[in-house]
């Protein structure tokens, strides 16, 4: 799942996961509500989830989530590159941390989501990576 209130930047997000890995699927989530909606509705491994969303903090979106569903992975995805988003992120329960605006920010995201399926095709629920920005 990708959480993400900015439509253009979840478009690119999305379409650069598709082409990377054609065999998954990618729902979409511009809000808290839509995310928490999304869980209902499908089985979701892997949350790609912004920091700062509408009306909700992703951190906070974040621990609801893993009360839960423990075994979700998240990692958050923000455009401020502070230590301190990086550690309320993994005091949150999220797994890793992405800098939105890195130069190699599709790497990074392609990195955690090869480690993702490389740990489910061999049975594990939890990958053995973080990917900190």
């Amino acid at each position: 799942m990708l959480v993400e209130d900015n439509n253009p930047y979840r478009k690119i997000v999305r379409d650069d996961l598709l082409s990377r890995f054609p065999s998954i699927k990618v729902i979409e989530a511009s809000n808290g509500e839509e995310a928490l909606k999304g869980l209902f509705l499908y089985p979701i491994d892997l949350i790609f989830m912004d920091i700062s969303l509408p009306n909700q903090i992703g951190i906070l979106l974040t621990k609801e989530i893993k009360i839960d569903n423990p075994n979700v992975t998240v990692v958050m995805l923000s455009g401020y590159d502070f230590d301190a988003y990086l550690r309320a992120s993994l005091q949150s329960g999220a797994s890793g941390f992405v800098y939105k605006y890195s130069m190699n920010v599709g790497q990074q995201i392609s990195t955690v989501v090869t480690c993702f399926l490389g740990a489910r095709e061999a049975g594990r629920l939890k990958p053995a990576c973080l990917l900190l920005s």
